[in-house]
């Protein structure tokens, strides 16, 4: 996209943040662990970029499938000035049984995105995006993760 389109696509959400809806919801789960919201498709990944920008907090959005999560990752990124702030937590096309490893490139992202969680010195906090699959596939112990890092 032109960097004109995805300067307008990033405003959207400082527009979105001052509207009463929208703090009123925020106001709501900042007081609250679980806020259930209900979105047509489309307005979720604004909804979010807006409510991670606002909150500044860490975020876990979990799909059903490795498809949509990247889908939505990509979608969440138009509406932020930088799209490096929201990362993938990629699946594997392994069953937890099978004994085989995955690729280079899978473990090399998942282990980029774990590091990131254990540091302290944050800009911006985390927006990670993942599916089921790739939440329960185990990638390494956080003993091990920090006595590597």
């Amino acid at each position: 996209m032109e960097s004109g389109v995805l300067a307008i696509l990033g405003s959207l959400s400082n527009i979105l943040e001052k509207t009463p809806g929208f703090m009123s919801l925020a106001k709501r789960m900042t007081q609250r662990r679980h806020t259930p919201v209900r979105l047509p498709p489309g307005a979720k990944p604004l909804f979010i970029a807006a409510l991670w920008k606002h909150l500044k907090r860490p975020f876990l959005i979990v799909t059903s499938s490795g498809d949509e999560s990247r889908k939505l990752s990509e979608q969440i990124g138009t509406y932020l000035e930088n799209d490096s702030h929201v990362s993938i937590f990629t699946e594997t096309n392994l069953t937890p049984y099978e004994r085989l490893w995955a690729d280079n490139s899978t473990s090399n992202d998942r282990l980029t995105v774990l590091t990131s969680l254990m540091s302290s010195d944050h800009k911006y906090p985390p927006l990670i995006v993942t599916s089921i699959g790739g939440l329960t596939f185990k990638t390494i112990s956080k003993t091990v993760l920090k006595s590597h890092s």
